[in-house]
């Protein structure tokens, strides 16, 4: 069996007479209001101290160790004899032979034998501590490449057999099996068991169903924390995760899938009223970018869909209200609606006349308002606009439906476009002959790229807006 093998090549030899101190608990060393035990401990068995004790944090929420009597462990030890093992590193690695692994593979062993050895002066077996020791200058290195080596031998090569009570449980096979499902739906059951439950249970047990030793059951420890920390670490990483929240309400709208196609991502003509297919407003980019706005957000802000507290680090959304989130998402595509969907736009549009004209110069602002002069000056805000650039040269994609409608806004230094003219709707053109101010006065539109966009481009618009968006979500947000 593999523990035979371990036991002849890898596995360290116990040394009754070591002694040896684990790293202290950060809040054990700072926070004496809230006890923590004390660091681990191993050491002979004497005359004077036969037995070990025990620690009580509601004797007085005292730090010490009580040796009153002799208190067993869950196994029956009342010493600490031998008894240097204890998890360490990452991942918390454990015993005799994955610690004698890790000296066979990385430490003095593998140097001894003349082999390639990371850490050649390190003798794993005599001083499993080094993994952890505040004075060993490679344990922080040490401490992750304990545990990923780990992770690689009992995790990833964890291959069992139909004999073993394990259905020929295979770690590779049932992780792509679990990647396939994953892609399809970005969601993470947190109630029922998973395969990150069953992950939990060969790293912690040795088998990917707890309680793997039936003569002393236990659970797999914090297994419902896992699944949590797996979607932080999933989104940390740029993985899709679906919260309960989200799935609940995707499953709430695509049962009403075809009548928000039909109705609501619908574009009217302004020719004769006519109703199509939205271009650029579809239920399947909504959906995924009202997923972003739930579960990742934006500096601690959240799009509201009935969800509990936002998440933390470990938790994730789940679904406390439904109605009063499907009230939200109804006013927020309502908005929508007359902003934008009708119109097929993406850009704003030149709408306002001045002396009887629409002025090319509308893309510096307008009904009184200029966009470049737009600024963050609020709170946490202050500071965060766009840089104005002179030389920014650029087109709007949209216009209104009319054919008869002004162009689309446009930006360019004075040295491309010296002046700007009006939209001439008599000849569907531009009239470039003479220079046409907008209502402040512009007969150029130099550093004008700032018009509104999006959804609610009448509102999104000006350095201001777009540079808390680039602080949020964009480039300087990376």
């Amino acid at each position: 069996s593999d523990n035979d093998f371990c036991e002849k090549v890898y596995t360290c030899d116990v040394d009754a007479d070591m002694t040896m101190t684990a790293e202290a608990n950060h809040y054990y060393a700072t926070d004496q209001r809230n006890p923590f035990p004390p660091p681990l401990q191993c050491y002979p068995r004497s005359v004077d101290e036969p037995y070990t004790g025990y620690f009580d944090p509601r004797d007085g929420g005292s730090v010490e160790i009580s040796r009153t009597r002799a208190v067993p462990s869950s196994i029956g030890r009342t010493d600490v004899e031998g008894c240097c093992w204890w998890g360490r590193g990452a991942l918390h690695t454990k015993g005799t032979c994955s610690m004698g692994k890790f000296n066979y593979y990385f430490g003095a062993k593998a140097a001894q034998d003349g082999r390639s050895s990371r850490y050649t002066a390190v003798n794993f077996c005599a001083n499993p501590q080094a993994v952890c020791s505040s004075n060993n200058p490679q344990s922080k290195e040490m401490r992750w490449m304990l545990a990923l080596f780990d992770w690689v031998d009992r995790v990833q090569h964890y291959n069992g057999n139909d004999s073993g009570g394990d259905g020929g449980w295979n770690y590779i096979e049932q992780s792509v099996h679990f990647l396939e499902n994953f892609r399809k739906s970005n969601f993470i059951d947190m109630d029922n068991n998973h395969f990150i439950d069953e992950v939990g249970s060969v790293l912690d047990q040795g088998c990917p169903s707890a309680p793997c030793d039936l003569s002393n059951p236990s659970r797999v420890h914090k297994a419902q924390t896992r699944k949590g920390n797996y979607v932080s670490a999933a989104k940390a990483i740029g993985l899709p995760v679906k919260s309960p929240a989200l799935r609940a309400m995707e499953t709430q709208l695509d049962a009403y899938k075809k009548g928000i196609d039909d109705v609501l991502m619908q574009s009217t003509s302004p020719v004769d009223g006519s109703s199509r297919n939205s271009y650029r407003y579809r239920y399947f980019d909504f959906i995924q970018a009202l997923g972003l706005m739930v579960d990742v957000g934006v500096e601690k802000s959240y799009f509201y869909i009935g969800q509990d507290y936002q998440p933390t680090r470990t938790e994730v959304a789940t679904m406390t209200d439904l109605k009063s989130g499907i009230f939200n998402v109804a006013l927020f595509l309502t908005q929508a609606i007359v902003n934008s969907i009708r119109e097929d736009a993406c850009d704003e549009h030149n709408t306002q006349i001045v002396n009887g004209r629409h002025p090319v110069s509308n893309s510096c602002g307008q009904y009184g308002i200029s966009y470049q002069d737009l600024v963050c000056t609020d709170g946490n805000d202050n500071g965060k606009e766009c840089p104005l650039d002179l030389s920014m040269s650029l087109t709007a994609v949209t216009k209104a439906l009319d054919h008869r409608a002004p162009r689309q806004f446009q930006c360019a230094p004075q040295s491309q476009l010296p002046y700007s003219g009006f939209w001439d709707v008599d000849n569907m053109e531009e009239n470039t002959n003479t220079a046409f101010a907008n209502q402040l006065g512009r007969t150029n539109v130099e550093g004008c790229c700032w018009w509104g966009r999006g959804i609610f481009r009448h509102i999104n618009r000006g350095r201001c807006f777009f540079g808390r968006l680039e602080h949020a979500v964009g480039k300087r947000a990376a």
